[in-house]
């Protein structure tokens, strides 16, 4: 008897610990923090992190060995407040900054612990990162 209970405590343990650890985050499979490692366009540099937050709002971070170009436009980006939403393969980011709204849409694809933006032509690769 006491095997099996420690054997059912030891299958729910493992269970856990691949849903936090192994698993994506629920939701849309966009959710969560994202770091450049290959970009075709200026738009998003290495260095940055994306980070997609469960209710819609998106905060951009650094990451440690960010360039000193990327570190000095922070300040900037400090000050603006984004927002998102997935329409299909579609993400749409709001950025609104002294009462300026302006709306982006991208395509995008998750894949595994891969999202790609696709723009033109160009492509932006971001690995999830914890």
């Amino acid at each position: 008897m006491v095997v099996g209970i420690v054997a059912i405590l030891l299958v729910a343990i493992i269970a856990v610990v691949l849903i936090v650890f192994v698993l994506p985050p629920s939701g849309d499979g966009i959710v969560g923090r994202w770091a450049v490692t290959d970009t075709d366009t200026s738009d998003f540099p290495v260095g940055i992190i994306m980070n997609f937050k469960k209710n819609g709002e998106l905060k951009v971070e650094l990451t440690k060995d960010a360039p000193d170009d990327v570190k000095a436009q922070m300040d900037l980006l400090d000050m603006v407040n984004i927002t998102y939403e997935t329409k299909d393969d579609m993400l749409v980011m709001t950025l609104e900054m002294g009462g300026l709204t302006q709306t982006n849409e991208v395509k995008f694809e998750v894949k595994d612990n891969t999202l790609t933006f696709f723009d033109n032509g160009e492509e932006t690769v971001f690995k999830r990162v914890r």
